[in-house]
């Protein structure tokens, strides 16, 4: 059953007795809220002549303050609609952020996922990967050329998506939020759709992630 909004947000503001449950509600929370949200930053970014990637870091750095501050009180809003009120009050955080990268260059939240590329080739792939950071240079090169080769199939898109995900993406975690933003900026895809592209690429090659 999917939770609500405000229901979600209880479980992130429980995080000290239950952070698993808090961590896997806070994804929920971000899923299914941010659209939406995207959807009221973008046009406040294009009225600064920021690029959609503001917009993007805007409504990440949003999502990292509910996380941290949890501070959505329903009674405060006018709307009716738990999720109209939450989206309203969200909207009003990132527009904060956009305020901040107006003054500084960058909004609040600033972190080591900042410095995670997208992955294209084998060369970026073998380079990236901690499973073959230390295989001799012959050895990777031509690790490089025979995945290269094994892509050639590929459409750009999907190779893409599969290296990223590939290169990063560790057993019971999901990738990081600031490069699942990257790829959905760089391809100009949903992230539904990178889910299946992720799926078709996995079958195609028969490559477990």
């Amino acid at each position: 059953m999917e939770l609500s909004g405000d229901m979600l947000m209880q479980k992130i503001a429980n995080r000290e007795n239950n952070e698993d449950s808090a961590k896997k509600a806070f994804v929920q929370f971000c899923s299914k809220y941010e659209e939406r949200l995207l959807r009221l930053v973008e046009p406040q970014c294009i009225k600064y002549g920021y690029s959609p990637d503001v917009a993007f870091k805007s409504v990440e750095c949003a999502f990292a303050r509910v996380w941290k501050y949890h501070n959505f009180d329903k009674s405060k809003s006018k709307c009716k609609n738990v999720d109209d009120a939450i989206v309203i009050w969200l909207n009003r955080i990132a527009y904060t952020q956009i305020l901040k990268f107006k003054d500084s260059g960058e909004c609040a939240v600033v972190n080591g996922d900042e410095n995670l590329a997208i992955i294209t080739n084998g060369t970026e792939f073998y380079e990236i990967s901690s499973e073959y950071k230390y295989i001799p240079d012959d050895e990777r090169k031509e690790k490089s050329l025979d995945l290269d080769l094994r892509l050639s199939c590929m459409d750009e898109k999907h190779k893409i998506v599969l290296l990223t995900y590939l290169a990063y993406e560790v057993q019971g975690k999901n990738m990081p939020r600031t490069l699942l933003l990257k790829l959905r900026s760089r391809l100009n895809l949903k992230q539904s759709s990178i889910r299946v592209y992720k799926k078709e690429a996995i079958a195609s090659l028969n490559v477990k992630i």
